[in-house]
């Protein structure tokens, strides 16, 4: 079994196909679809970290060079393998959102008048199964935050950067598995560095690369994070590590056609391939 494991191994096994999941990381095939999508989140990624950091923060000017790079990079070096070709207007939409994102990322006022404790802070903590079976969840959180609360007490957030269209509807803000994402990385911070779960707050930060007229395209929404949430997101964690285990020993893992083609159009590169076909 694998000595560790991260939330979007997690989610893949439990969510799209099990048999993907093993092709990928039992046998470390590590496939991959190619997005322009991908490839934007990665680029803002980068300059965000870069510029909203308590390390030498490179400026606004700076971090908008350093996207339009990164992503030039990328969509130079990805693009003959996306679904479709991008189109000149599409480079050009993308690139303009970009740059107003990070423009405007300094507006949102949570982050604003808060203080930057960490950037991808990296995580690689003991998971508890209750057995003698040993996993380490993995992770990195793009930032932990320290400000106040509305009663002015000091509390740390941790927040996960989204990209997104033009942000989220009601049913992917109420998203459990998405929710699942902070509530583990708020339980392996509390744990490793004894922070009482109290002081602790979570929130994604959307960055819309399509806003709506006259509206940010930062967006802070906090995800309330009780104690029963977060051992819930632990259960959940812990019952799929058994059921990953349970499943090697058998060589049980489904295939999940439903996932043959991503939700962005694009096809699993074991399709049609001595690893899966569709009539096996």
């Amino acid at each position: 079994m694998r000595p560790h494991i991260s939330y979007s191994e997690l989610a893949s096994y439990a969510n799209e196909c099990q048999w993907r999941w093993k092709l990928d990381y039992l046998e470390d095939r590590r496939s991959k679809i190619y997005s322009v999508h991908f490839d934007f989140g990665t680029a803002i990624h980068e300059a965000l970290e870069k510029h909203y950091t308590r390390n030498n923060p490179i400026t606004v000017d700076e971090a908008v060079e350093l996207f339009k790079s990164k992503f030039s990079e990328l969509t130079t070096e990805n693009g003959k393998n996306y679904s479709k070709p991008l189109s000149v207007k599409d480079y050009t939409s993308l690139l303009a959102g970009g740059e107003n994102i990070i423009r405007r990322f300094d507006e949102c006022e949570e982050l604003k008048n808060a203080e930057v404790v960490h950037n991808e802070f990296p995580l690689f903590e003991d998971i508890d199964l209750h057995s003698d079976d040993k996993m380490k969840f993995k992770g990195f959180i793009d930032v932990i935050i320290k400000g106040k609360d509305k009663r002015g007490k000091t509390v740390l957030w941790i927040c996960d950067f989204k990209t997104c269209s033009w942000g989220w509807d009601r049913d992917t803000r109420s998203d459990a598995w998405k929710h699942h994402q902070l509530f583990l990385y708020k339980y392996f911070i509390c744990k490793k560095f004894d922070i009482d779960p109290k002081q602790v707050r979570t929130a994604f930060v959307l960055l819309k690369k399509r806003p709506p007229k006259e509206s940010s395209p930062i967006e802070f929404f906090p995800v309330s994070a009780g104690p029963i949430s977060v051992q819930r997101s632990l259960d959940v964690l812990s019952g799929n590590i058994l059921h990953m285990i349970e499943n090697e020993k058998n060589d049980s893992f489904k295939k999940d056609r439903s996932f043959c083609t991503s939700k962005y159009g694009e096809k699993c590169p074991y399709l049609d391939t001595t690893f899966c076909t569709k009539d096996t």
